[in-house]
This record gives structure tokens, sequence and C-alpha cells, in this order.
């Protein structure tokens, strides 16, 4: 229904489950309702039986591209140990 519920809960979340991260751009297609808040977060999509979409705001873009490109980094090596393309 493109609603988005604004959580602060605690998650937690296994980097091998996680299927896809994005951000700005991309995480705007999939959440419109965020508005400009969209080019602030950080995406993930993972294969959680509920089908949740974790979005992560941060306050400054350099905070975000960082943690995006750790999380990138860290879901590689996932792959790389088990065998696995990439992502």
């Amino acid at each position: 229904d493109g609603s988005v519920a604004r959580e602060t809960t605690e998650q937690c979340v296994a980097v091998k489950d996680i299927t896809h991260i994005y951000k700005g751009a991309d995480v705007a297609l999939r959440a419109p309702s965020l508005g400009s808040y969209a080019f602030m977060c950080v995406g993930l999509d993972t294969n959680r039986a509920d089908g949740r979409l974790f979005l992560i705001h941060f306050d400054e873009a350099v905070e975000r591209d960082r943690f995006y490109t750790c999380l990138r980094i860290l879901r590689l090596s996932v792959d790389i140990v088990r065998g696995l393309p990439p992502a």
C-alpha cells in the first residue's frame, strides 16, 4: 500500500539475510512516502519471512555513505565465505 511504518525499535538482522542494500534515489523509489527524507536513508531488503523493508535514516550524507559502504563490504565478505556470487 506504499505506507511506511516509522518505528525506532531495535531490530536484529543477520548480514547473510540481507538481499539488497541501497541508498538515496533508490530508497525514494522504494518508499516514496518518505519524500526528501529518502535521500538520507539506507534501505535494506532481507529474506525474512515477513518481507519487511528496513530503512535507516542519517543526519549527514557522509555518515549514510560510510554506513552503506561498510555494509556492502560486509555483505560481499559473507558471499565470498559462502562461495556465492556477489549480490
